[in-house]
């Protein structure tokens, strides 16, 4: 799922922990982006937060309970 949705297959990303850091981030934003409520696609709810930064505080504050 990390790939499809967040084009893991693409990361440069390959030295030290760098690549299990950042498939840490990933996999907390695919599961933030899936615990939102609402029936659009997570890409469309990628693409939303990435142009509305009220979206991506709805988003997080809703996955931290708030």
């Amino acid at each position: 799922m990390l790939d499809v949705h967040l084009d893991d297959d693409l990361s440069r990303v390959r030295l030290g922990h760098g690549p299990a850091n950042f498939a840490w981030l990933k996999k907390a934003a695919l599961a933030m982006l899936r615990r939102q409520p609402g029936k659009q696609s997570v890409t469309i709810k990628r693409l939303k937060a990435a142009w509305d930064t009220d979206f991506l505080e709805e988003i997080l504050l809703h996955f931290l309970g708030n």
